[in-house]
């Protein structure tokens, strides 16, 4: 069998006592229907839709079946999610405010001098009213170092401190790319000037963004014992994927950190990179190799037969977060404008 007639390896989720179930095995009566985005030129996004229909023959989508592997799990508005392979792995966060990778503070990592960072990342379109943490050394009082972030009008925002108390930022002339993209920042250390650059991939070839801007003090960065973070800050986190990311010590100089999460193993919570650094994962963030088409809320799982009356099927319906309809409840009934996630 090739290509189109090769299976893409469909999986269905659900997440039972926080825990992301595997049901695909269930889902061989029919094909797997899901609707989002925009149906038609409206400024709107209609509410993501979800219709699976799994075979029950041991009652496990039974709700008040005390023998399912699943029960007392299959409450209400049971979070559901389905997948395909994606082209590369990558570090997978989601919207909770609470999801990061980081690595311990070293001497190499307190660059004394000229700094370049990068990281490639997707991240999803920003209508938090906050900024999307890029990547830091930052987090813990009088511990300031540098921070890369974007902001919302999608320019990109880069903090450094020379006493590791203050804050002084400057900000790009221009606004980064939607999708996915790789960002360059250098920082001058003897003059305080700070250029972007962005690219496809780290690869390159970059391309300068904006005018080059300028701090008011000049120096080198705080060298703060507080860790290199992706994708987290007080109260908020990057929601998306990150492909890879790099610290270098001078602008074009030494590699001190490089990550690589493409090359990450699913499942796995750490990821060793070139320069012996060790990036832990936090909160839900996860080395991911799945594409996911949509996430749902399911409300519950009615019970049919099929019509030879032998297979106990369970038509299940779901909707995304921007469910305007009775299916779902309040909570997660709320309008949506913008762009949804890919």
């Amino acid at each position: 069998m090739s290509f189109p007639d090769s299976p893409l390896d469909l999986r269905t989720e659900l997440l039972l006592n926080s825990v992301w179930t595997n049901v695909s095995d269930y889902t061989e009566h029919g094909p797997i229907a899901i609707g989002r985005g925009h149906p038609d030129e409206s400024t709107t996004v209609s509410p993501s839709t979800l219709a699976v229909t799994l075979t029950d023959n041991d009652g496990r989508f039974a709700t008040v079946n005390p023998l399912s592997p699943y029960y007392p799990y299959l409450m209400r508005n049971v979070q559901a999610r389905v997948s395909i392979p994606s082209q590369v792995n990558y570090l997978r966060m989601e919207a909770d405010n609470a999801s990061w990778i980081s690595t311990p503070s070293s001497a190499p990592l307190n660059v004394a001098g000229d700094l370049e960072l990068q990281v490639d990342v997707k991240a999803a379109y920003n209508t938090s009213g906050k900024a999307i943490p890029l990547i830091n050394k930052w987090l813990g009082a009088s511990e300031f170092s540098w921070w890369a972030e974007i902001g919302l009008p999608g320019t990109v925002n880069f903090f450094r401190s020379l006493s590791g108390s203050d804050f002084p930022v400057v900000t790009s002339t221009a606004p980064v790319p939607r999708g996915r993209f790789a960002l360059k920042v250098t920082y001058a250390s003897a003059t305080g000037v700070t250029t972007f650059y962005t690219a496809a991939t780290l690869a390159g070839p970059w391309t300068q963004l904006g005018a080059a801007v300028s701090f008011a003090a000049s120096g080198a960065a705080f060298a703060s014992t507080t860790a290199v973070v992706v994708g987290a800050a007080t109260g908020t986190s990057l929601t998306g994927s990150v492909y890879a990311a790099k610290v270098l010590s001078g602008i074009g100089g030494t590699v001190v950190a490089s990550p690589d999460f493409s090359a990450s193993t699913p499942g796995n919570a750490t990821l060793t990179d070139a320069q012996g650094n060790v990036w832990t994962l936090n909160g839900t963030a996860e080395f991911s190799g799945r594409n996911y088409r949509g996430h749902f809320e399911i409300p519950e799982f009615p019970q049919a037969q099929d019509q030879s009356g032998k297979t106990v099927l369970t038509a299940a319906a779901g909707a995304g977060c921007c469910a305007v309809s009775g299916s779902v409840p309040s909570r997660s009934a709320r309008r949506c404008t913008g762009r949804t996630r890919g």
